[in-house]
Parts: structure tokens; C-alpha cells; sequence
């Protein structure tokens, strides 16, 4: 019951915080190996040039460099500030027995408990208190800069040497310190959320991941020596690649593990669910009345051999298609955001083709029980017969549960076609094919409550 009521906090917090984290690694990284690609290594380069400028001609731009550094102070001021005042209100929240805490967490989704409220908010109070420290020491060393950048090389005793690369170096760790209490901020943000439900923690992630990607890569061409910076791209294709279609697969599977929870726990919360219930009833009405029914119950089973056939040939026939148009792509193509050389597209094709292999797979199975019971369903009556009801329903639910594996495997995999094109296509796909299909698989409350009380009713009735 607990694990329940958490699901959501347990899955969709640390995969937004992995998101966040994985970015910020590949602009690590970038950096690193490419500076020029980047708004961070673009900066840090003209701040070098800046202090050189200044020292050079320190008697006519000493109050312009105090200026300068004066407005970097201030901001790192200003957001140290805010987050000590954030902290202050969080302690009290936490600190205190608001009566609002009831009706907000009636209303939110995942876990809600006291245990939880205080880890939320325990969470919050710790970054914000790290992006304070890092704002504290920002000002610190910017203020030392202030001083250092109009002092003649050497110093008064002539005995310690002020360079240039030794005051960038200071300015340097200053701007560092004040970027990484920014990024510490930001990740801060989608987490005041996370009060009100996990799911707007994700949303929030993505969508800031997407604006800082924005902000912090130029585009080709922006930036000088782009040409010496090549062998960077395969890795922004990396990155797309391993980013956003493991993450589609990983929300794929966290629903369909929820939503195999809900169907053990409240059966009745779910249309299949529901539907198993059915097929039970169903095989006892077509028995009770078999001379009568023989006919619709067949032609009830060829409705489902009909949906699982086509499922089954749509498959056949997509990878089919994959197989030629790996054949046919030429190999210095590029489509969106991925290089769609032969190679890749080789790999991503067999990927898919096996998926869908396994759609046609489960679908097969399914007509093969789907059709057994056909014929054993109208036997039962006879009296020679060795099948039992028992075996009947194990025969439909089998070929039943095979036909849904296959269909989820099979909308799972067709946001993957698009894979070839770009891995943020699967991404969104992805998203909004599960958004379709907890629509169609969850039952609405009052639906679920008539119909709990519509069975209780027929058992208690004598």
C-alpha cells in the first residue's frame, strides 16, 4: 500500500534529477572539449581577454573594471539572498502544523505522508543552501579581483608578482562558483513543485533541460573554429540518443508496471481488469445455453482472431518496410537532430525489427489459443469430452494476455520509428502515447465505485 501511494515520487523525481544531471555531464564535457560550442567556454574565454585589456591600461579603465565586477557582485547578491529567504520560509513551513498541508495533499498525486513532506522539503532546504554557499564565495572572490585586477604587476615589497593569468584564474572560479549556484537554483525549481505531485517535477525538468540547452549551445557557425570541432557532433548525437529514447522506454515501462499494480490491487480501477471479469461470465453464458450460442460464440472469438491478425500483418508488413528502406538509405543523409548514416540506421532498424518481431510473435500465439478455444468451447457439452471449464478460461485468458503484451509492445514500438528521424520524436511520442492510453485503461472513479457496487450486491444476494 505504501509503495502505491509513492510510485510516482519514487520513479519520476530521480529520473527528472538523472535527466538534469546527465545535461549537465554532456555540458561538462563540452566545455572541456569544446569551448567554443558553448556559451560558458565562450565566456570564459573573452573574460580572460577582459582582464588583460584592463591591466594593461589600468589608470584609464580602473573604474570601469570596479563597475564591471560591481554588477557581478550584485546579482550574485541578489540570488544568495533569495535563496537564504527561500530556506528561511521552507524551515518554517516545515517547522510548522499549517491546516493547508490537509487539502493540498488530498489533492496531488504520490505519497503525501509526513515522512514524505519532510523529505521534500529537507531536499528543497539543502540545495537552496548549497546555491547560497556557492553565491557566498562567488562575491568573495569577485571582490578579490576588484582589488587585484588595478595593482601594478608587482606589488609593493616587488617581491610577489600579480599576473594577469593569476587575477583570470581568481575571476575565473568566481564566475564558476556563480554559475554552479545558478544551475543548483534551477534544479531547485522544478522540486517546489514536487509539493504539489511528482508529475509537475518531470514536466518542469524537461522543459527547463530544453531552455538551458538553448541558452548554453551555439549554434554551428556561431561560434569560431567549428571545422577543428567534428568529432564533437557524434557526441551531441550521443547524447540525444541516450537521453531521450531510454528515457521514452523507461516512462513506457514505470506505467505498464502501474498499471499490472493496479490491475493485481483494484481490478476494478481498469478496463482490463473489467474485461477479465468478463471473459469469465462470457464462458459461462456460452455453456449454459451452448446448442444456442455456439454461433456468436465463435463469431465473438473471430472478432478477436481479426484484431490480433491484424496487428500481426501490420507488423510483418513494418518490418518489411524497415528492411528496405535500411537497404536504400544513402550513407551521408542527415534528418533533424540525428546523422542518419547507414550504419546507425542499420542499428536503430534492427532494434525495431526485432520489437515488432515480438508483436508478431505474441499476436500468433494469441490466434493459435484464440482458435483452440474456438473449437473447444462448443465440445464442453459432449459427453465424452475431456475439457473442463477451467481449461476453457485458461485457453481465453492466455490468448487474451497475449494479444495485449502484443499490443503494448507494439505501441511501445512505434514511437521508436521514429527513432530514425530524431530520438526527441520518440521522446514526445512516447509521452503522449502513454497519456492516450492511461486515458483508455483507467476506469473513472464513479465507474469503478457503481461497478464495485454492483458486484458486492450480486454476491451478498442469495
Amino acid at each position: 500500500m505504501v509503495w502505491r501511494k509513492s510510485y510516482m515520487d519514487l520513479s519520476l523525481v530521480p529520473v527528472s534529477l538523472l535527466f538534469f544531471i546527465i545535461y549537465h555531464g554532456w555540458l561538462w564535457h563540452k566545455v572541456r572539449t569544446q569551448p567554443r560550442r558553448t556559451i560558458i567556454g565562450m565566456n570564459s574565454a573573452g573574460r580572460r581577454l577582459w582582464v588583460r585589456s584592463i591591466m594593461k591600461d589600468s589608470d584609464k579603465k580602473n573604474v570601469l573594471a570596479v563597475q564591471t565586477l560591481r554588477n557581478a557582485i550584485m546579482s550574485s547578491t541578489l540570488m544568495a539572498t533569495t535563496c537564504i529567504l527561500l530556506c528561511s520560509a521552507l524551515a518554517a513551513v516545515l517547522s510548522s502544523t499549517y491546516s493547508v498541508k490537509k487539502p493540498i495533499s488530498d489533492s496531488i498525486y504520490g505519497a503525501h505522508g509526513e515522512l514524505m513532506v519532510a523529505l521534500k522539503y529537507v531536499s528543497l532546504l539543502l540545495i537552496f543552501l548549497f546555491a547560497f554557499i556557492c553565491y557566498s564565495l562567488s562575491v568573495r572572490f569577485t571582490s578579490q579581483v576588484s582589488f587585484l585586477i588595478n595593482t601594478t604587476p608587482l606589488s609593493a615589497d616587488s617581491l610577489v608578482i600579480i599576473t594577469p593569468e593569476y587575477v583570470s584564474e581568481l575571476m575565473d572560479k568566481g564566475f564558476l562558483l556563480n554559475t554552479f549556484g545558478n544551475r543548483l537554483f534551477y534544479a531547485a525549481l522544478p522540486l517546489l513543485l514536487w509539493v504539489f505531485g511528482p508529475v509537475l517535477v518531470f514536466i518542469c525538468s524537461v522543459v527547463m533541460v530544453f531552455v538551458l540547452y538553448s541558452l548554453d549551445v551555439l549554434c554551428e557557425g556561431k561560434g569560431s573554429g567549428g571545422d577543428q570541432e567534428k568529432g564533437g557532433d557524434v557526441f551531441v548525437v550521443l547524447y540525444w540518443d541516450l537521453t531521450f529514447v531510454p528515457l521514452g522506454i523507461v516512462i513506457s515501462a514505470v506505467y505498464h508496471c502501474w498499471l499490472m499494480v493496479m490491475i493485481k490491487k483494484r481490478p476494478q480501477r481498469t478496463s482490463i481488469g473489467v474485461s477479465n471479469t468478463g471473459q469469465s461470465m462470457w464462458v459461462a453464458a456460452m455453456l449454459k445455453e451452448n446448442d444456442k450460442k455456439n454461433v456468436l460464440a465463435v463469431q465473438s472469438l473471430r472478432n478477436n482472431l481479426m484484431g490480433s491478425s491484424l496487428v500481426a500483418s501490420s507488423s510483418f508488413l513494418i518490418c518489411c518496410g524497415l528492411l528496405a528502406f535500411t537497404s536504400t538509405i544513402s550513407d551521408k543523409r542527415e534528418l533533424v537532430l540525428t546523422n542518419l548514416n547507414q550504419v546507425e540506421v542499420s542499428h536503430k532498424s534492427a532494434i525495431l525489427i526485432l520489437a515488432f518481431m515480438a508483436v508478431f510473435f505474441c499476436q500468433t500465439l494469441s490466434i493459435t489459443y484464440l482458435n483452440q478455444l474456438a473449437l473447444a468451447i462448443n465440445t464442453l457439452v459432449l459427453p465424452e469430452t475431456r475439457i473442463t471449464v477451467e481449461q476453457l478460461l485458461m485457453m481465453l485468458d492466455k490468448g487474451i494476455l497475449l494479444s495485449i503484451i502484443g499490443n503494448r509492445l507494439f505501441f511501445t514500438a512505434m514511437p521508436l520509428v521514429l527513432w530514425i528521424y530524431s530520438p526527441v520524436l520518440v521522446f514526445g511520442s512516447t509521452c503522449a502515447v502513454v497519456a492516450v492510453l492511461y486515458i483508455t485503461d483507467i476506469v473513472p472513479r464513479k465507474k469503478a465505485v457503481d461497478y464495485e457496487n454492483n458486484e458486492n450486491r450480486e454476491v451478498v444476494a442469495p
